[in-house]
C-alpha cells in the first residue's frame, strides 16, 4: 500500500516521468498533471497528501492553483517548483500558503528530504487542527534582490513569517 499520495503538475514530460518514477520508487501513489487546469481539477477531485507544483503551466500558473487550493480550505502540503528563483516568487508562494519552492534543476535527494518535511508538518498540522484557530491573514512585502541559497532560504522564512503576522 502507497505511503501517501503526490500530485506532480508540470508540463514538462520528462521532468513529469522522472519525479513520478522517483516518487513511485519511494513508495508513493502519483497523480499527474501537465497543465494547471488538470492540476487543480485532481487537487479539487483526489485530494492528494502533497502537490508539487510548476510555476509556469499552461492554463492556470502554479500560484494560481495553490491559491485556489488554499481557498478551498486544501490542507494538501504544496511545494512550488521554478526556474526562476527570484524573491517576489519565493515570497509570493510562501505568502500564498505554499509548504516550500524548489529550484530547477531539481535535486532529487533534497526534494525528497522537503517532501518529508511538507508530509510531516501536514501530520502535526491535522492533529492540532481541532485545537487551533483558522488561517491568518497575510500582508505584503517588499522586494529583495539575491540569487544565493543563503537568500533563498531567507525569502522562505520571510513567506512564513509573513504568514503568522496580521
Amino acid at each position: 500500500m502507497p505511503r501517501e499520495t503526490i500530485l506532480v503538475a508540470e508540463d514538462d514530460r520528462a521532468a513529469r516521468v522522472s519525479l513520478a518514477e522517483l516518487l513511485e520508487t519511494e513508495g508513493f501513489a502519483v497523480l499527474l498533471a501537465e497543465t494547471g487546469t488538470q492540476a487543480e481539477a485532481i487537487l479539487t477531485k483526489n485530494e492528494p497528501d502533497l502537490a508539487l507544483l510548476d510555476i509556469r503551466m499552461p492554463g492556470l500558473d502554479g500560484l494560481s492553483v495553490l491559491r485556489h487550493a488554499r481557498e478551498r480550505g486544501s490542507d494538501a502540503a504544496l511545494i512550488i517548483m521554478t526556474a526562476h528563483g527570484d524573491s517576489s516568487t519565493a515570497i509570493e508562494a510562501m505568502k500564498a500558503g505554499a509548504f516550500d519552492y524548489v529550484l530547477k534543476p531539481i535535486d532529487f535527494q533534497l526534494l525528497l528530504q522537503q517532501i518529508e518535511r511538507a508530509l510531516q508538518h501536514r501530520r502535526l498540522l491535522r492533529e492540532q487542527k481541532h485545537s487551533a484557530p483558522g488561517p491568518k491573514e497575510t500582508s505584503a512585502a517588499a522586494a529583495i534582490v539575491g540569487q544565493s541559497p543563503v537568500m533563498q532560504h531567507i525569502y522562505k522564512l520571510i513567506g512564513q513569517v509573513a504568514t503568522s503576522l496580521a
